[in-house]
């Protein structure tokens, strides 16, 4: 993509844009999207070997009744609720759609459906580089695109993905924030350069957001925090008060109006706009918000996502760590402190803040992540805007002019220090996912292989005799196996690999999910 010159817009709020000259090479954009998507291969090339897991078998199942006669079910995501499911109201047609495309490609090998879980979050990492270079670009494009590539790089190695990467259906969350980020960069380009394109583009982006995910109707709000922020224009002519709110409404209108348009669609199709958990489980989660938010320790994990079973307490990546983080924020106290320009980067601060916060409230009802960071996907859209804070506490933004008593020297000695403490931080967090990621890559090779042994051990017995199982494998130090009876059902029959063994084989596992939290199972 050509570099996108820094802008500043007009005081009449009309979106219209004037041009200054910027000194960002041509091809850095480029090289930036090649080292992201390295970045991605370095920590996930492993997770195309995976298998299947847990709710993953419930998926397998339903695509296999699509492609044998019963396409309508398929369909009939768009007019109800998710998969028809019981004890859940949920409208997520297009998840369904991108693994029936996968199956299709396929014929139910994991291997496609693994790559297209590094599709997405190989293209969330791309589309949070090319919003975060647009949204800074008034500091200028080489700042703007050295911030947006540490915001990347740090969020496509960011430790708590592991199960959204790894749990085919853990892509419920990639696939969302794919289009909530490719909606946001551009509607960036709209503000900024103009076009009904990239309007047109944001808009059909948003509705295949509100389609994957419940989260993505947090998006309008965004927009206004965006449109609050932003560069007033020429300081010559202040906009009037009334003036602004007027130019936010119109810039953002058409997505609080297709936002109104999904919630009538989903009301008609589940009855309610709110959905959520249902039963007995829903209880289980209401009653426990609070123990959850504020006694478990999972807002903690989100900055020290640690697997408990894989890191001891005494590992050296649990004490340098905080270190990093401690580094980096004295460096951007001292930075900020002595800029003139503070201000401008606080208030990119706050936007980060407040797009993190936002990205959370849709998941209040069911976030915990434990202590092996099992439901680390609920905070997956929360570490886009997380990567970004932390960028701009690395990344100086502000030229060496706008430092009191800063020499060019001294300017490159803080550049070089602020890239050093990058790469130390982007170095830990590569090393503690390549840990986080081993569990996965064991319970796969694991699930296999028990396959593969209870096909051995019916082939031993006469054809009147079945196989008694006890204690069906249900998790390794937190990465999902096989939870329950109908997962187990699914493993042995079709449309996984023959022979089936679901008429030779008989367990007493639960039928439906039996997690102690939520379902007493005795």
């Amino acid at each position: 993509e050509p570099p996108i010159s820094c802008r500043a817009e007009l005081a009449d709020g009309s979106g219209q844009m004037s041009t200054k000259a910027t000194n960002a090479p041509a091809w850095t954009g480029g090289a930036a999207i090649v080292v992201l998507l390295l970045l991605n291969l370095i920590c996930f090339a492993r997770s195309l070997n995976g298998y299947f897991a847990a709710d993953d078998f419930i998926h397998v199942s339903y695509l296999f009744d699509v492609f044998h006669g019963h396409e309508n079910r398929l369909l009939e995501n768009f007019t109800g609720n998710w998969m028809q499911a019981a004890g859940t109201q949920f409208y997520r047609p297009l998840i369904t759609a991108t693994l029936a495309l996968d199956y299709l490609l396929g014929v139910g090998r994991p291997f496609f459906f693994h790559l297209s879980n590094i599709f997405y979050q190989a293209g969330c990492s791309v589309f949070l580089f090319l919003t975060c270079r647009l949204l800074l670009n008034e500091f200028g494009q080489r700042r703007a695109t050295a911030a947006a590539f540490v915001a990347a790089a740090l969020f496509a190695v960011y430790p708590l993905h592991v199960e959204v990467v790894n749990w085919v259906i853990g892509r419920v969350d990639s696939v969302c924030l794919f289009f909530f980020l490719s909606c946001t960069w551009l509607y960036l380009r709209y503000r900024q350069s103009g076009g009904n394109g990239s309007l047109a583009g944001a808009l059909i982006c948003f509705a295949l957001c509100l389609l994957s995910k419940e989260p993505g109707a947090v998006l309008p709000p965004l927009l206004v925090l965006y449109e609050l922020v932003r560069p007033p224009g020429d300081n010559k002519v202040k906009a009037l008060l009334s003036e602004r709110v007027f130019a936010i409404c119109r810039s953002t209108g058409p997505f609080w109006l297709l936002l109104a348009a999904y919630l009538a669609i989903r009301w008609a199709a589940l009855g309610t706009l709110v959905g959520g958990y249902s039963g007995s489980v829903g209880e289980g989660f209401n009653q426990s918000i609070l123990q959850r938010f504020l006694n478990d320790g999972s807002l903690q994990r989100i900055l020290f996502p640690f697997n408990s079973e894989v890191f001891a307490q005494n590992d050296k990546l649990r004490k340098a760590l905080p270190l990093l983080y401690g580094a980096t924020a004295v460096l951007a106290a001292l930075r900020l402190w002595q800029s003139q320009n503070s201000k401008a980067v606080g208030k990119y601060m706050l936007l980060a803040a407040g797009w993190a916060v936002l990205t959370m409230l849709p998941v209040i009802q069911v976030f915990n992540i434990t202590d092996t960071l099992q439901c680390s996907r609920f905070a997956y859209a929360a570490t886009a805007p997380l990567c970004l804070l932390l960028a701009l506490l690395l990344v100086p933004l502000t030229e060496p002019e706008q430092i009191r008593s800063m020499s060019k020297s001294a300017s490159k000695a803080w550049t070089l220090l602020a890239a050093l403490l990058s790469l130390s931080l982007a170095g830990v967090y590569i090393a503690m996912t390549l840990r986080n990621n081993t569990p996965w890559t064991r319970a796969a090779q694991q699930v296999i292989g028990f396959r593969r042994a209870l096909e051995q051990e019916v082939a031993k017995l006469p054809p009147n005799q079945k196989l008694l199982l006890l204690n069906v494998p249900d998790r390794i130090q937190g990465a999902h196996m096989i939870y329950n009876g109908a997962m187990l059902s699914v493993l042995l029959s079709e449309p996984l690999p023959a022979p089936s063994l679901k008429d030779r084989v008989v367990s007493f596992e639960p039928v439906t999910y039996g997690d102690s939290t939520l379902i007493n199972v005795s």
